[in-house]
C-alpha cells in the first residue's frame, strides 16, 4: 500500500514550507517535481506535471486559478465528456508519480489549484488500487496571506480580462474562493486535516508527529531528520505578519459541583471540544490554549499532554499544565497564567472555560469587528453580561451582589461577562495587570483534598464568583472603560455538553 497526500488550500498560504519539511521526512514528490524559484529562496516543491494539468482543466472550463467572477461548477460530472477525458488522463498522471514511490511510502502533491477541483481528484483515485489518499487544507493569517498575494502582484495570471494588478479586495475574495469551493465538494471519504502556516513554529517535531498519526503516514521522525526540519525553518519563511490570537481555554479533571465530575466526565466533555475545535471555523487563525489546572492524578496530564501540537480547523492546540497552588482562583486563575505565560506572543485574546463549548463559525471574525470600533470596550463578552456592582475597599476589589431591575435605577450599571467568556486585547489586559497585580481571581485556597468536590453553597465557590468571575472583566469598568455584549447573528456559546453539536 502505498499513500499519497494532497496539500491544496489557499494560495499563499505556507504550502511550500510544508511540502520542504515533509521532503526532509521522507516523503517523495514524484517524478513531475522540480526545484526553484526567484521568490521563495528554498522553492516552491511544486510537481510540474500535476500543475499543467490543473491548468489545462481551467482552461477547458474557461476560467483561471485567481478568477473570482465566474460561475463556473467545479464538480465532477460523469455525462459530461470533458470531465471524463480529464478523470482517465489524471488517473494515468498520478499512477505514473505512484510508480516512483516505495511500497509504504508518502507521495505529497502540493498545488493550490486542487482546492478547486478536489471533486476531480477524488474521482480519479477512486479508479486507482492500493493507494491510501489524504489531503491538507492549508491556510494561513487572512491578513498575512492578502499580504502576500499582493506583494506577489506580478504572479496575478493573464486571463480573458487580461493581467491584473493584485488588490487586496481580489486577493480576499480568491481564498475566500478557494476554501468554499473545496468545503463543498470534499466528500470527507479520505482523511483530511486543517494546517496553518504558524503551527509549523510550534514545537515542530511534535506538530510533525501529530500529523503522521492523525493522516496514517509512515515518515521517518528520527532525530536527524527533527535537526534537518528546524535547520530548514528559518525566519526568511515567513515575510508577513499579522495580530496573533490565543484562546484559553481552563479546564480541570477533578470533582466539580456540577457535570462534568471528575476525569471520565471531563473527557467525554473533551472529546466535543475537539470535535468542535475541528469543526468550527473562527474565521482567522487562532491558537487554542488549553491550561491543566492539576490536582495530583497523572491520566488527566498525559491526556491533555497528548494533544500538544494537534492542528485545529485554524490553528493548533498548545497546553499548559498549571499546579495546583492550594485550588486557589479556578479558571481564572488559569487565565491569569496563560495570560503571564504567553502574554507577549499574543496580541488578542479569547478566554473560555472548558463547559462553555463555542459552536458557531465566524465568532473571531464577528469579535474583532465589533471591539474594534469602540475606543472605551475592553471587553467583548461572548456568552451574556450580567450587571453587578464591584466596589473597591482597603485597595481591593470586592465582588458585590446582582442587583435587581429596580436596583440598578439609582446607580450606573458595571457590566461583567458571564464566565469570563470573551475577546479582549493584550493592551487592556496589561492594564489591569499593572493596576491589580494580576488578573482578577479569588486567592482563597480550597479546602480538603486536591480534586475533592465541595457543595454548591460552599464559602469557596462563592469567593471564586466574586472574586473572580465578576471582577475578572468588571474590573475594566474600573479603569474608565466599558464591557460589551457581543453582536453575532447567532449565539457563539452553548453552557453544556450536547450530542448535536458532533
Amino acid at each position: 500500500m502505498k499513500n499519497i497526500c494532497f496539500i491544496v488550500g489557499q494560495h499563499r498560504s505556507g504550502t511550500s514550507a510544508l511540502t520542504g519539511l515533509l521532503k526532509i521526512y521522507g516523503a517523495n514528490l514524484g517524478k513531475g517535481y522540480t526545484q526553484e524559484d526567484q521568490w521563495n529562496s528554498k522553492g516552491y516543491f511544486e510537481n510540474k506535471t500535476i500543475e499543467a494539468f490543473n491548468e489545462s482543466v481551467f482552461a477547458r472550463l474557461g476560467t483561471y486559478w485567481s478568477c473570482v467572477t465566474d460561475t463556473c461548477d467545479f464538480r465532477y460530472n460523469p455525462a459530461d465528456l470533458g470531465w471524463v477525458r480529464d478523470r482517465d488522463e489524471l488517473v494515468g498522471i498520478l499512477s505514473g508519480e505512484l510508480a516512483v514511490v516505495p511500497q509504504d511510502g508518502l507521495l505529497v502533491i502540493k498545488d493550490p489549484r486542487i482546492s478547486l477541483l478536489v471533486s476531480l481528484y477524488e474521482e480519479a483515485l477512486s479508479e486507482i488500487p492500493y493507494v491510501e489518499p489524504s489531503f491538507l487544507f492549508a491556510q494561513r493569517s487572512i491578513s498575512e496571506n492578502i499580504a502576500s498575494l499582493v506583494r506577489r502582484g506580478a504572479l496575478s495570471t493573464t486571463g480573458p480580462d487580461g493581467t491584473r494588478t493584485m488588490t487586496p479586495d481580489w486577493a480576499k475574495r480568491i481564498l475566500d474562493k478557494h476554501s468554499k469551493v473545496f468545503h463543498e465538494n470534499f466528500s470527507y471519504r479520505y482523511p483530511m486535516e486543517h494546517h496553518t502556516f504558524s503551527n509549523l513554529f510550534y514545537k515542530l517535531p511534535t506538530y510533525i508527529a501529530q500529523l503522521n498519526t492523525a493522516m496514517g503516514w509512515k515518515l521517518n521522525l528520527c532525530k536527524e531528520a527533527n535537526m534537518l526540519a528546524e535547520g530548514f525553518l528559518d525566519g526568511s519563511l515567513k515575510h508577513e505578519s499579522a495580530k496573533k490570537t490565543a484562546k484559553v481555554i481552563a479546564t480541570y479533571f477533578g470533582n466539580r459541583r456540577r457535570w462534568p465530575s471528575g476525569i471520565e466526565e471531563t473527557k467525554q466533555l473533551w472529546k466535543q471540544i475537539l470535535k468542535l475545535e475541528k469543526k468550527i471555523n473562527p474565521g482567522d487563525a487562532v491558537d487554542t490554549i488549553v491550561v491543566l489546572h492539576e490536582h495530583g492524578v497523572t491520566s488527566p496530564i498525559d491526556y491533555i499532554q497528548s494533544l500538544d501540537g494537534m492542528p485545529t480547523r485554524f490553528g493548533l492546540i498548545k497546553v499548559l499544565l498549571r499546579p495546583w497552588e492550594d485550588g486557589v482562583g479556578a479558571s481564572f486563575k488559569s487565565f491569569d497564567y496563560a495570560f503571564s505565560v504567553l502574554g507577549n506572543q499574543y496580541d488578542q485574546w479569547v478566554f473560555d472555560e472548558d463547559n462553555v463549548l463555542l459552536v458557531d463559525d465566524g465568532y473571531l471574525t464577528s469579535a474583532v469587528k465589533q471591539f474594534y470600533k469602540h475606543n472605551d470596550v475592553a471587553f467583548l463578552g461572548m456568552m451574556r453580561c450580567d450587571a453587578r456592582q464591584p466596589v473597591v475597599s482597603n485597595g481591593q476589589v470586592q465582588g458585590g451582589r446582582l442587583f435587581s431591575a429596580s436596583e440598578r435605577k439609582n446607580f450606573p450599571s458595571i457590566w461583567h461577562a458571564h464566565g469570563g467568556c470573551g475577546f479582549t486585547t493584550t493592551h487592556y489586559l496589561n492594564q489591569v495587570k499593572t493596576k491589580f497585580g494580576s488578573l482578577p481571581y479569588s486567592k482563597m485556597s480550597k479546602p480538603g483534598k486536591p480534586g475533592s468536590g465541595l457543595h454548591e453553597e460552599h464559602p469557596w465557590y462563592r469567593n471564586v464568583e466574586q472574586q473572580g468571575e465578576v471582577i475578572f472583566t468588571a474590573a475594566y469598568h474600573l479603569l474608565g472603560y466599558r464591557v460589551m455584549e457581543i453582536d453575532h447573528e447567532r449565539p457563539i456559546t452553548y453552557y453544556k455538553y450536547d450530542d448535536s453539536f458532533a
